[in-house]
């Protein structure tokens, strides 16, 4: 028997652990390849005897469709994406003779229920802003939940901030790195796409704040980071920060969303939006904020209609 046929008899989960082992180890960030490693998972405990010889369509989409069962709609597709990729370099190496990939179709996915509340409105916004306490020079937790407000920069990029990164006489901050925060070690680390390194502009409120703040900090040190740093250390200050405010309770993430809510429901074009929120396309924004664009779109046509009608 032909080595290429000894491949099409050999296990889809073996495949994918060496495929993982082969393209992914030490090539992409450390929680992406923790998520390729759950993909590994079920697959082999969802298709564990499934043969390559056997990836039709069929398959891919029975494949699919019992991960639905316990998975949202989100998550569903960034598994179908990982095996996919596995899946191309498979028909490239003439293991499989066609993509079983094509045309399958995405579950609408378990429903989740009982959300809470991920971002902020304007107003609490505000509220929650008045209750930082910004005073003085050091770079505290309330100064690093400042920043996030008022930039949605993701909790990594935010920790990754160096005084060097500020242009407080244009009013500018430079996004073009990452922070290693789930290493113990730490250190700097490549944004999560190509599209996250940008230059997004500052209020003159938030540049006053970090005047004092990097005054007299090494340039290309880390603003915000002395020593380990917990995602659960920021998120509980800033449940205590909400209370006291009197907003819900949301997280550092759920800054990013109030961000964009905020800039959406202004009016801001979805393109610039995008763009200052480092998403990787236009689409990835559109499909993640379609609630609010819905509601931009509906008071658009309002505008429109009044206008046409003012013609004539």
């Amino acid at each position: 028997m032909s080595t290429l046929s000894l491949k099409r008899k050999k296990l889809f989960a073996d495949y994918y652990d060496k495929w993982i082992a082969t393209y992914k180890e030490n090539t992409v960030r450390d929680v992406t390849y923790t998520k390729y490693l759950q993909t590994a998972k079920w697959i082999r405990k969802l298709a564990g005897d499934l043969r390559m010889d056997q990836l039709d369509r069929a398959a891919m989409q029975s494949l699919i469709n019992r991960y639905a069962e316990s998975h949202e709609r989100t998550t569903i597709k960034d598994f179908t994406h990982q095996i996919g990729a596995a899946i191309i370099d498979a028909v490239d190496d003439g293991i499989l003779k066609r993509n079983p990939m094509i045309r399958l179709v995405i579950p609408s996915g378990k429903i989740k229920v009982n959300h809470k509340q991920k971002w902020l409105e304007k107003d609490e916004l505000e509220r929650l802003i008045k209750v930082l306490d910004l005073h003085g020079s050091e770079p505290t937790w309330d100064k690093f939940i400042f920043i996030l407000a008022k930039t949605g920069l993701r909790f990594a990029e935010a920790l990754a901030l160096t005084p060097a990164d500020f242009d407080l006489d244009n009013l500018m901050l430079s996004i073009n790195k990452s922070w290693n925060h789930r290493d113990p070690k730490g250190g700097f680390i490549p944004t999560k796409n190509p599209s996250s390194v940008r230059d997004i502009g500052i209020d003159y409120k938030t540049a006053r704040v970090f005047d004092r703040v990097i005054e007299d900090l090494p340039t290309d040190k880390p603003i915000f980071v002395q020593k380990r740093v917990f995602n659960s250390t920021v998120n509980q200050r800033l449940k205590q920060l909400c209370k006291k405010a009197g907003v819900p309770v949301i997280s550092c993430h759920g800054l990013r969303h109030t961000q964009a809510s905020v800039l959406i429901a202004s009016g801001v074009p979805i393109m610039v939006v995008s763009k200052r929120l480092g998403h990787s396309s236009v689409s990835t924004t559109q499909e993640t904020y379609a609630h609010l664009l819905k509601d931009t779109e509906q008071k658009a046509d309002e505008k429109i209609s009044a206008l046409m009608a003012a013609i004539g």
